[in-house]
């Protein structure tokens, strides 16, 4: 009998635990989150950690993070080294690779010339690509493509393959030597082949950025100037994100951090992408918060600085409540969620490629302290099953107990 109530009691402090009243101030509640990372997949699935000693386990040397809330940026720190071992301490200034951000604010800035009437949106561009053409197989009947085709990952026809990055001593190529897969380029050459159009699945089930390289290409084409400085002019300059660029960072920057995999340093220290629109964006979380935020504006119109809702709708359905990307890969990663209809986001980027497991972590911590109902945690899945798996162990512990006391009491009866 005392087993059983010991059982009851550990139940009753876990349901406690879990239904606990959240902090009510935004400082109260980054002091909880700082020190309550939980664990994803962990048995039992309430244990927690603090943000160092999570950043520790996953060996993580360094990570910024910033957070708005309607609209506003209130919360931006950095944590740990910008390189292992270094004693450079991460702060909101530090620079990280966008990763795959990078093509979601190309995307905005594509938009700016559908605006302006200086590229069609669904009908073909391929003249508008004065310095490059698309070769296409043979077998293709219909070879249209659009910039709605380019700008909906996957949907170009063209072939899949992973964008390469490049040491900074090593050659790099122009966006021309890219596109045509000519050394000292990585990749292969782009090209189409399947009709345009259609979704093509990517190898395991990925989202294709190959586009992008046919999208940076087009932008210069059409603006005539290179897209770093096109990018800089039409969306980073009037966001007021100072630290920001697709300029990509050469030598020893004492701001830009230093990229690790589960080796240590990777080689370089940090890959530098030729393909600037599909990974060329090296930001700060404050800084991406700030397009957040400019492109939540927009959806409840209350801003058309760069993009007027009708253009944005293009892209964004205003009826999404959230948008989230986990990106990783190259010695780095970034993970962001935001919901542009009530203004309320979070941005996390890392030094370390694992950097995406604790992203998504830190996540579920602040969606849980905060109470945003508009975007399901990618660990709460998890824990709701480690929770279950936890509670149908204590329910077997309990019939075994039962079991044992009601053959005990059966024997001393006979």
């Amino acid at each position: 009998m005392k087993n059983i109530m010991l059982i009851l009691i550990l139940l009753n402090l876990v349901f406690a635990a879990c239904s606990s009243k959240a902090p009510d101030s935004w400082q109260e509640r980054i002091k909880y989150i700082e020190n309550n990372i939980t664990q994803k997949n962990a048995l039992p699935p309430w244990v927690k950690r603090t943000l160092p000693e999570a950043m520790n386990q996953y060996g993580v040397p360094g990570l910024s993070i910033a957070v708005f809330d309607n609209n506003e940026l209130i919360w931006a720190r950095g944590y740990g080294e910008l390189e292992k071992d270094s004693g450079i301490p991460v702060t909101p200034e530090s620079l990280f690779p966008a990763l795959g951000v990078s093509a979601i604010i190309s995307r905005f800035i594509a938009l700016t010339l559908v605006q302006d009437g200086k590229i069609p949106w669904d009908t073909d561009i391929t003249h508008y690509l004065a310095s490059w053409k698309i070769p296409v197989a043979e077998d293709i009947e219909d070879s249209t493509v659009t910039l709605k085709d380019l700008l909906r990952f996957n949907w170009a026809g063209l072939n899949h393959f992973p964008i390469p990055g490049y040491a900074a001593d090593e050659d790099i190529p122009t966006l021309l030597e890219s596109l045509n897969g000519k050394a000292p380029a990585k990749n292969p050459p782009v090209r189409m082949i399947s009709e345009p159009g259609i979704y093509h699945r990517g190898k395991n089930g990925n989202l294709s950025l190959v586009s992008y390289i046919v999208l940076q290409q087009l932008l210069e084409d059409v603006a005539q100037k290179p897209f770093s400085q096109f990018a800089a002019e039409t969306l980073l300059f009037p966001l007021e994100m100072k630290h920001s660029s697709f300029e990509q960072p050469h030598g020893e920057v004492p701001t830009v951090a230093t990229g690790h995999n589960q080796d240590g340093i990777i080689t370089g220290k940090r890959l530098l992408f030729p393909s600037q629109a599909a990974r060329g964006l090296w930001s700060t979380p404050s800084d991406l918060n700030l397009f957040f935020i400019e492109t939540s504006r927009v959806t409840q119109g209350e801003s058309e600085k760069i993009l007027s809702a009708v253009t944005l709708s293009k892209l964004i359905n205003p009826n999404f409540s959230c948008r989230q990307l986990f990106s990783s890969g190259t010695g780095f990663s970034c993970t962001y969620s935001y919901n542009p209809k009530l203004g309320q986001g979070i941005v996390i980027m890392t030094n370390s490629e694992v950097g995406e497991i604790l992203g998504q972590e830190i996540l579920h911590s602040v969606i849980g302290v905060s109470k945003w109902k508009w975007c399901e945690s990618p660990l709460r899945e998890s824990m709701f099953t480690n929770f279950i798996l936890v509670i149908a162990i204590a329910l077997l512990g309990l019939a075994l107990i039962l079991g044992g006391l009601f053959l005990f009491l059966r024997r001393e009866k006979n």
